[in-house]
């Protein structure tokens, strides 16, 4: 009885160590639609020095098991051939190219269900001609599939800076800044100048202070202001960083302001440099 007590809990110990361990499960087989983002091949093993079996062109829809990822690649069968495709170079999500809008039919003469800005992603749920069926939110619909790219449109640091200043914005009843490419080349051109030459001033040895720094741009205005830092890592904390500094958070919440730039470059002595240039008009 002892013998076999012993047999029993040696089992359980071995099983117990088994899931200390973490015997890792094989990952549940799902199919799903996926599109190619950019024209790519279809290769013939999961490698990239294998042989090309055809060209996929950008926006064509495969039908894929999520459950055969090798080596970064996935396994699908199209045009009559099976082979491997780069996971990297596919996606189910696809971003507006300008502002669009989602259609209840494939025809643009149908009822509009919801107008996306540009640069919004989009749920792909279904390709007909040259229509997608997109998701947004609750709202699915069809969409022109040449205004659209295939993919996660990823917002530039630049980009989540005016976000959150509009945020901060309509949180004090305020209209929200429009941002100008003029304005964005000045604001990266003054960053970049302050990593380059090494100095952190409103001043510039390239183009003196902000007026003169305008004038040498040609952008035009009524009234405006800086706010420059350098050292945060990110659009969140350069933006909590200002709103602290009542200078800084003036600017940021004046009235008067209509349009802004946001220029931010990496590297140099403080490792990341921003600027943010207001203007009213």
């Amino acid at each position: 009885m002892k013998k076999l007590l012993t047999v029993f809990l040696s089992i359980i110990l071995f099983l117990s160590a088994l899931s200390a361990i973490g015997i890792p499960e094989t990952e549940a087989a799902t199919a799903k639609t996926l599109y190619v983002k950019s024209s790519t091949g279809l290769k013939s093993a999961a490698k990239s020095s294998s042989s090309t079996l055809l060209t996929l062109s950008a926006g064509r829809a495969l039908s894929i098991d999520t459950g055969t990822l090798k080596n970064g690649y996935y396994k699908t069968r199209t045009s009559g051939k099976t082979g491997w495709v780069l996971k990297s170079k596919v996606s189910q999500y696809a971003y507006s190219l300008s502002k669009q809008k989602i259609y209840k039919t494939t025809s643009i003469k149908s009822k509009v269900l919801k107008t996306l800005n540009a640069k919004q992603n989009v749920t792909v749920v279904g390709k007909k001609g040259q229509r997608y069926k997109v998701k947004s939110g609750s709202t699915v619909g069809w969409v022109v599939s040449s205004k659209f790219k295939i993919g996660q449109y990823n917002p530039t640091f630049e980009e989540q800076v005016v976000k959150l200043v509009n945020e901060k914005r309509a949180a004090a009843g305020l209209k929200a800044l429009k941002s100008t490419s003029s304005l964005n080349n000045a604001a990266e051109k003054k960053s970049k100048d302050m990593r380059d030459k090494g100095y952190f001033s409103h001043t510039s040895p390239t183009y003196g202070n902000l007026p003169s720094m305008l004038q040498k741009f040609d952008i035009s205005y009524k009234a405006a202001g800086e706010n420059i830092a350098a050292g945060q890592t990110t659009p969140a904390s350069v933006v909590s960083s200002w709103m602290k500094s009542p200078g800084h958070k003036a600017n940021i919440l004046s009235k008067k302001y209509t349009h802004i730039g946001v220029g931010y470059v990496s590297g140099g002595n403080y490792r990341h440099y921003w600027t943010q240039i207001f203007t009213a008009h």
